[in-house]
C-alpha cells in the first residue's frame, strides 16, 4: 500500500479492492449539506453519514465522520480535543 494521500477515485477504488472492501457505488451530484442529502440520497439504502475534511495550519488533513447525518459537530471542541 502507498504511504502517500489517495488523491483520486481509481486509487479508492483500487485500495479498497486490495482491502477486500465490498461495496457498491451511487453517483449523484455533490452534496454539501444534509438538505441536499435528504433531497438527493434519500432512496440510497444505509446509513447516511456527515463527512468533514479538515486540514489544520500546518496542512495536515482530518476527516470527521458522524454517523447520524443530523449530528451536529461543533468543530471549537473537536480542536481542543486534538490541540491541549
Amino acid at each position: 500500500m502507498k504511504d502517500h494521500a489517495i488523491v483520486n477515485n481509481s486509487e479508492l477504488l483500487e485500495l479498497l479492492k486490495k482491502l477486500g472492501i465490498c461495496y457498491e457505488r451511487y453517483k449523484h451530484q455533490p452534496i454539501y449539506n444534509v438538505a441536499d442529502a435528504e433531497k438527493y440520497a434519500k432512496n440510497i439504502d444505509g446509513a447516511h453519514c456527515k463527512n468533514l475534511f479538515l486540514t489544520d495550519a500546518e496542512g495536515k488533513l482530518y476527516l470527521a465522520v458522524t454517523l447520524n447525518q443530523k449530528r451536529y459537530i461543533i468543530l471549537r471542541i473537536l480542536t481542543n480535543k486534538f490541540y491541549k
